[in-house]
C-alpha cells in the first residue's frame, strides 16, 4: 500500500473482476483498508477463517487473539507496553514454517511493525490439524491510534513471486490507547524494528 501511494496518483479497486471504486490514491486506499477491517476487542477470539486472503491454503489462519495483559487499560495495547498475540493455524500436513509474521499498518497502509520469526532465525513446526502460536512484542512503539493487523505465513521468507501459505492483509483493526504512567506517553511513530519472541507453539 505504501508503494502504491508513492507511485500512483489515482487507483481503482476491483473485486472479482468488477470495478467497485476509483479515484485519488489516498481516498481509494483508505476505502480499501476500511472495507476489509473491523475493530476487534482485545482478549477475545477473532474469527479470520473467512477473511479475504492470498496463498496456497496448505496452512491457514483460523483465529487470532491479542492482549496487552494489562487489565488497567482493559487489555488494549498502549505505547511502549507489551502486546501478545495468540494465533490459531490449521495445516493439511506437518510443516516447518520459516516465516510467520504479525504486521501492523497505519490507516494509510504503511507497515509500521513487522514481527516475523524469519528475522530472528526461528522456525515454527506446524502439526497436521490445529496449532496455536503465541507471539509477544515486548515494547510497542506506536502512538494511540487505530491500526490494521495483518497475518503472514510461509515456508520461507518474503520474496518476489513467492506465494505464501496464507496472507491476510487486513485481519482486523486494533486500537492503541493512551496510558499515562511513568515512562509511558512517548510519541514515537517512525517505522521500527521490534523486540519479540515466540512464547509457545502447541
Amino acid at each position: 500500500m505504501d508503494t502504491i501511494q508513492r507511485l500512483c496518483s489515482r487507483c481503482i479497486i476491483l473485486e472479482q473482476g468488477e470495478l467497485i471504486a476509483q479515484g485519488d490514491t489516498a481516498s481509494t486506499v483508505l476505502r480499501y483498508i476500511s472495507s476489509n477491517s473491523y475493530q476487534a476487542q482485545p482478549d477475545q477470539w477473532i474469527d479470520v477463517s473467512k477473511m479475504r486472503r492470498q496463498g496456497t491454503g496448505e496452512a491457514r489462519f483460523v483465529a487470532v487473539r491479542y492482549s496487552s495483559r494489562n487489565e488497567t487499560v482493559s487489555f488494549h495495547p498502549y505505547p511502549n507496553g507489551p502486546l501478545e498475540f495468540l494465533v490459531s493455524i490449521e495445516s493439511d500436513s506437518n510443516l516447518s514454517v520459516g516465516s510467520f509474521a504479525v504486521t501492523i499498518f497505519n490507516k494509510a497502509g504503511t507497515k509500521l511493525v513487522n514481527a516475523d520469526v524469519g528475522s530472528i532465525g526461528q522456525v515454527i513446526d506446524l502439526k497436521k490439524g490445529h496449532t496455536l502460536v503465541r507471539l509477544r512484542i515486548e515494547r510497542l512503539h506506536l502512538n494511540p491510534e487505530i491500526y490494521t493487523l495483518g497475518l503472514w505465513l510461509n515456508k520461507t521468507g518474503r520474496s518476489l513471486g513467492n506465494k505464501p501459505l496464507d496472507y491476510i492483509e487486513s485481519a482486523c483493526e486494533i486500537e492503541v490507547v493512551s496510558f499515562e504512567s511513568e515512562d509511558f506517553g512517548i510519541r514515537e511513530v517512525s517505522p521500527v524494528t521490534c523486540k519479540f519472541k515466540i512464547l509457545e507453539v502447541t
